[in-house]
């Protein structure tokens, strides 16, 4: 589906509360870039797809695909990233200022592919796609499937149960944070990962998050990363009785 400016500007006055004309241009323009490499993948046009790359991604991508039956491969990759249809649930301006990278946040319908059929029925489909400006343009420097609604399991368990901790071992999890909540004895973390479940990570209170980045690093003011869409990365000892459960050692923004 080709998003139209006007819809766009709706999607985006949703999502942030305000508008702006600038700022609904650049979103726009790099709207239609994303619709361009659906568009590609659908035909399988390789080149095309190519020149809607960051001159980065083009070279490793390039690299990479080399041989024939490579390149059949990134094609059926493409393909399944371009959804039928979309709609932008979220936007991230990573550069506040000079509005030259930014992250599209997209809730879809997944295409049915031939290859696929018989595991891969018809669905809803998450995916985000990164974006940054060269020479004026929008290019693509990822697109990334965040799994579909309604098959990825919610962690089952949100009580705090620190008496569960497992001691002896550590775990790295990371994932988009779905919500925060800031309780008196602990702070609940809950993360989105890709294509898996969501997983319930604890944290200090707040207070002790504030004082201290011993355990959560921040840029700018305290907690400022720490907010629904950003994603974050922790080091955690693990729940002895529940896979989607653990208690951060420290933890660190990695994106949004």
């Amino acid at each position: 589906m080709r998003i139209r400016p006007a819809a766009l500007a709706v999607a985006w006055m949703v999502v942030t509360g305000a508008s702006c004309p600038a700022w609904g241009d650049d979103l726009s323009e790099a709207a239609q870039v994303f619709d361009e490499y659906c568009a590609a993948a659908r035909t399988g046009d390789f080149e095309k797809l190519m020149s809607l790359y960051t001159e980065d991604e083009q070279r490793i991508k390039r690299e990479q695909n080399l041989a024939m039956d490579a390149q059949e491969g990134f094609l059926l990759k493409a393909r399944s990233l371009a959804p039928d249809s979309y709609t932008i649930q979220h936007v991230s301006w990573k550069l506040k200022r000079d509005r030259s990278s930014v992250t599209l946040y997209l809730e879809g319908v997944a295409p049915t592919l031939d290859e696929w059929k018989a595991e891969r029925p018809r669905s809803a489909v998450r995916e985000s796609v990164a974006l940054k400006k060269e020479s004026g343009e929008w290019k693509i420097d990822a697109v990334v499937n965040w799994g579909r609604p309604g098959t990825v399991s919610a962690a089952p368990d949100l009580v705090y149960t620190p008496a569960n901790l497992d001691p002896e071992k550590t775990v790295n999890v990371e994932g988009r944070v779905l919500r925060v909540e800031y309780q008196t004895s602990y702070t609940l973390v809950l993360l989105e990962r890709r294509a898996s479940e969501d997983v319930a990570v604890f944290l200090p209170p707040r207070e002790e998050l504030v004082a201290s980045e011993d355990v959560l690093q921040w840029f700018g003011e305290p907690l400022q990363q720490l907010t629904p869409w950003n994603l974050f990365e922790f080091e955690c000892h693990p729940d002895r009785t529940s896979d989607s459960k653990c208690f951060a050692v420290r933890g660190w923004w990695i994106g949004d």
